[in-house]
C-alpha cells in the first residue's frame, strides 16, 4: 500500500468525528446481537445490586462501577471478597 494511501487512511480514522464509517441500520443492529450474544454470559454471572432511593436521585461518576463490602465483612477483608 503507498506511504500516500497509508497516510489518508490514518488521518480519516483519527479526526475527532470518528472515520467516515458508514453501516446500515440493519447491519448495525446484526453486530449488536453478535456482541450481546457473547457478553451475556459475563453479564449474567456477575452479582447484581438494586439500588433504590427513598427521593428522587441518581448516583453517577465517571467509573460507576466498584466493589462494595458486604455489611456482615471483617473490617480486614477487602471490597469484593
Amino acid at each position: 500500500m503507498p506511504d500516500e494511501r497509508v497516510q489518508q487512511l490514518w488521518d480519516e480514522a483519527m479526526r475527532p468525528e470518528g472515520p467516515p464509517v458508514q453501516v446500515s441500520h440493519g447491519e448495525f443492529a446484526e453486530q449488536m446481537l453478535k456482541t450481546a450474544d457473547g457478553l451475556l454470559k459475563y453479564l449474567i454471572g456477575r452479582p447484581w445490586t438494586l439500588v433504590r432511593f427513598d427521593r428522587r436521585s441518581l448516583i453517577t461518576s465517571d467509573s460507576p462501577v466498584s466493589l462494595v463490602a458486604q455489611p456482615d465483612a471483617n473490617e480486614r477483608e477487602g471490597s469484593g471478597t
